[in-house]
């Protein structure tokens, strides 16, 4: 049992240590059109050309760069309305690091000082106490250097004491700091001079710009034309040009995604600042490929298009009439 308490606690670490820093929506901007007044109808694209449409959701090529997609996306719980979303075609990485593990086990309860380590500079990532107690604390970033602590304890089965060094050589001024928290949650120096310690190379998978051009894309621009467009085409209504200048302005890499896209609450803001967000833990790192672009730009059939199409088979039609009668 104790040693499954072990397994459990340093699965904790890992998914915190090894979790993608940067998900597709780090790549995407995304605007949720809740606002009342605002209708949308997807009828004309779902006749045109070069849009790929795969249950509720339509991806074309952007009418400002054809080498970023726009995906449309009707949206029915928090918030209703259509979701219109920039996204970068991204591409998996699988990123190197060093990682050093230390880890001491006892045979009882350890109790982490928080303010401590909190005072060391730490941010405290989970806190819970009970039969069962965790914390996990956090210094530094995955993405360059970072030092991640986890105390896992069960009554009257034990506890381990895990760190994670990412990139950072285990130095002594770090272990000095390391030992005053061991200490303070009741590690003793013969249990802190047998520590296991372990370095080794560990792998991320991540995501990144596929195409290098795009790293500084103008999604301001970009959204305000794609809006534009979409209004012009009767594909939204009730959309104004204020509105669309607000979301333009606020417009920037990042925000999208459940938690973080814009949308309507008495103005334009990300969904986490709005009164009573239903906000959703955990990281997508699926990525967008540009193979799942279309081939070429959306064009979509005009009305006009389609009646010119009319007197040809009227014409054909009688033609065969004719013919048929002359025979007989």
């Amino acid at each position: 049992m104790y040693r499954y308490a072990s397994i459990i606690a340093v699965l904790l670490l890992a998914t915190t240590a090894t979790a993608c820093s940067n998900p597709a929506d780090s790549f995407a901007f995304e605007v949720l059109l809740n606002k009342p007044g605002i209708t949308y109808d997807p009828a004309p694209l779902q006749n045109a050309e070069n849009v790929n449409i795969e249950n509720n959701t339509m991806v074309f090529r952007s009418h400002y760069s054809s080498e970023v997609a726009v995906v449309l996306q009707e949206v029915v719980s928090p918030l209703r309305g259509l979701s219109v979303r920039l996204q970068i075609p991204t591409e998996t990485v699988k990123i190197s690091h060093t990682q050093t593990l230390l880890e001491i086990q006892v045979n009882r309860n350890l109790t982490p000082d928080v303010d401590l380590m909190e005072s060391l500079g730490y941010e405290i990532l989970k806190k819970s106490s009970g039969e069962v107690s965790l914390i996990e604390a956090k210094k530094g970033s995955l993405e360059t250097e970072s030092v991640e602590i986890s105390i896992f304890s069960r009554t009257s089965e034990g506890s381990l004491f895990s760190v994670a060094i990412r990139n950072k050589n285990l130095t002594d001024e770090l272990m000095r700091e390391l030992k005053i928290i061991a200490t303070s949650a009741g590690i003793t120096e013969h249990e802190w001079n047998n520590a296991e310690i372990e370095t080794k190379t560990a792998y991320d998978v991540d995501l990144r710009v596929s195409n290098n051009s795009l790293e500084n894309f103008d999604f301001k621009t970009a959204i305000r034309v794609e809006l534009e467009w979409l209004k012009e085409n009767g594909i939204i209504s009730g959309l104004s040009d204020s509105d669309i200048q607000q979301i333009s302005q606020l417009a920037k890499a990042g925000l999208a995604g459940h938690n973080s896209r814009l949308v309507w609450e008495n103005g334009w803001k990300p969904y986490y600042e709005t009164s009573s967000p239903l906000l959703i833990k955990g990281i997508n790192c699926e990525g967008f490929s540009a193979e799942n672009l279309p081939e070429g730009e959306l064009t979509i059939r005009s009305h006009n298009e389609s009646l010119d199409i009319l007197p040809v088979i009227i014409l054909l039609s009688a033609a065969s009439i004719f013919l048929w009668v002359w025979r007989r």
